[in-house]
């Protein structure tokens, strides 16, 4: 693990109060999206779905929608159940859905990537309470998930920092869920848990994806407006040329593996970290969504700026993360 971000106290771990204090840079990111939507022409400020005064569309009805908002006429035409969806600028359920599962716990740069998803988490709960979002999630431990029903004043919020921290690794518990099936539930959660117009932010490595998850998430991509957010360590991106590297787990002095970063491996490294790219990038573009792909060493504060509103501020740190 290479040096410490010097912004947090650990690369590996995080608090509450450390959370907490996220607030002070949630302004610097809203105040930075006020000043580049300025000077950008065309801007335009994300549609919040719901009930309001300025009709949006008309859609299919979904489980859990309210029945007076049908639209008798479209449903009588095409057969089938239609409800109308009005814009809203206030009260918008957000939900997080927070990877915590094996493969986050992993770093060689900055952070563990499961620090950094916690952290980024935290950082667009605070942004997403500034808007006047209701805040709930749900957090995937390997043998255990966190659900936080969607409440505003702050109470959502509260919850969900308090349970992304609580420590389940000494807890006892009588059923033994592998990585994928964490995911999973954590996603099946979700659906449960968000009212229809909600924005699911995803925030995972995706290592885990398989035919039953991107089931789910095409699902989901049918019936929520979803910000997916895959985190990722540099050595995942590209490894690095030095050879051979032996490879120590935690309070072990033998080397638990050997690295082979030979020109050969690297290549070999490389295409197959491209073919995960695009395997996350086509199930979430076969819904019209854009992944926004963080590296756990990069700057917290321009990983949400990308994530949240889709800007990027082309530093050449931020750069080499979107290569």
């Amino acid at each position: 693990m290479s040096a410490k971000a010097p912004e947090f106290a650990s690369p590996v771990t995080t608090s509450l109060s450390e959370l907490i204090r996220l607030q002070s840079q949630a302004a610097q990111v809203t105040s930075r999206k006020r000043r580049t939507a300025a000077k950008q022409q065309g801007t335009a400020p994300s549609k919040h779905f719901g009930r309001g005064l300025d009709f949006a569309e008309v859609r299919e009805y979904h489980a859990g929608d309210e029945v007076r908002m049908m639209d008798w006429n479209v449903t009588a035409r095409t057969g089938k159940a239609h409800i109308k969806v009005f814009m809203e600028e206030r009260e918008r359920p957000v939900l997080f859905v927070v990877d915590q599962t094996p493969t986050m716990q992993f770093g060689t740069r900055g952070m563990f990537k499961s620090a950094m998803a916690v952290r980024l988490a935290g950082l667009l709960a605070w942004c997403a309470l500034s808007d006047g979002d209701r805040i709930g999630g749900v957090v995937a431990f390997p043998n255990d998930l966190q659900r936080i029903k969607p409440a505003g004043q702050r109470r959502g919020l509260q919850r969900l920092l308090q349970a992304m921290v609580t420590d389940f690794a000494a807890e006892s518990s009588t059923e033994r869920l592998t990585s994928q099936q964490s995911l999973l539930r954590a996603l099946q959660q979700a659906r449960t848990l968000a009212p229809s117009g909600s924005r699911l932010v995803l925030i995972s490595d995706f290592q885990t994806l398989n035919a039953a998850i991107e089931q789910e998430i095409s699902a989901l991509l049918r019936r929520f407006e979803i910000t997916p957010i895959c985190v990722q360590d540099a050595l995942e991106h590209q490894l690095p040329k030095r050879g051979v590297l032996p490879v120590r787990a935690k309070a072990q002095s033998e080397p638990a593996a050997v690295l082979n970063t030979s020109a050969d491996a690297q290549k070999a490294h490389s295409i197959r970290a491209q073919q995960t790219r695009d395997r996350i990038n086509q199930l979430f573009l076969g819904g019209g969504q854009a992944v926004t792909h963080v590296q756990s060493h990069e700057p917290l504060v321009e990983a949400a700026m990308r994530a949240w509103f889709g800007i990027r501020l082309n530093s050449p740190e931020q750069v080499g993360a979107n290569g």
